[in-house]
């Protein structure tokens, strides 16, 4: 990844996971260009991890109080849902880790400026707005043709579901379901 126009920089990687970091905001098609292109490093590393775990879809979590959008094979678990826990599920590794600077930086400076003036309801109503808006980026990355089609082939699944939560899990955003299509 040596492109000088790029917005994302590796980070880190061990056994366990690969991290990045990312400067671009959905308000254009940067992040999920960008997203594109560390879904596809990942894969390139993990795959055969991936492969031979077992697991039921990707869970993608957007931390906005820290601007991490992580992403994770996961497992859900036998259990009843409760008020604490309403996806019970196993997480898996590798996951990715991709570190939205400007997120973290709307964050700070709405938190500096509006935290004490605004009700918890207009908060949440606006943190929502943020997590949608990163989410629906998640989605145009995972709807490109090439992408879809590499991360099915590498992980050698007809279907793969993308299920996407807030950081405390208690909201799931949506998601996207990757199929194989005919041409």
């Amino acid at each position: 990844m040596s492109d000088e126009n790029m917005t994302i920089q590796f980070i880190k990687k061990d056994k366990y996971h690969i991290d990045f970091t990312c400067n671009e905001s959905a308000k254009s098609d940067g992040l999920s260009i960008d997203i594109k292109k560390v879904l596809s490093e990942y894969l390139n590393e993990f795959f055969s991890v991936i492969k031979s775990e077992i697991w039921d879809h990707f869970a993608v979590e957007f931390w906005f109080d820290c601007g991490k959008l992580i992403f994770f094979p996961e497992k859900k678990l036998d259990e009843i849902s409760t008020e604490y826990d309403p996806f019970p599920a196993d997480r898996l590794d590798p996951y990715l880790v991709v570190r939205l600077t400007s997120y973290l930086e709307i964050y700070n400076i709405f938190i500096d400026n509006n935290y004490y003036t605004i009700s918890e309801n207009e908060f949440e109503e606006w943190c929502f707005k943020n997590c949608t808006e990163v989410f629906n980026s998640v989605s145009i990355a995972l709807s490109d043709y090439r992408l879809s089609s590499f991360i099915l082939n590498s992980l050698n699944k007809e279907i793969i579901v993308f299920r996407y939560f807030g950081s405390s899990r208690e909201t799931e955003y949506g998601g996207k379901q990757l199929y194989h299509t005919k041409s």
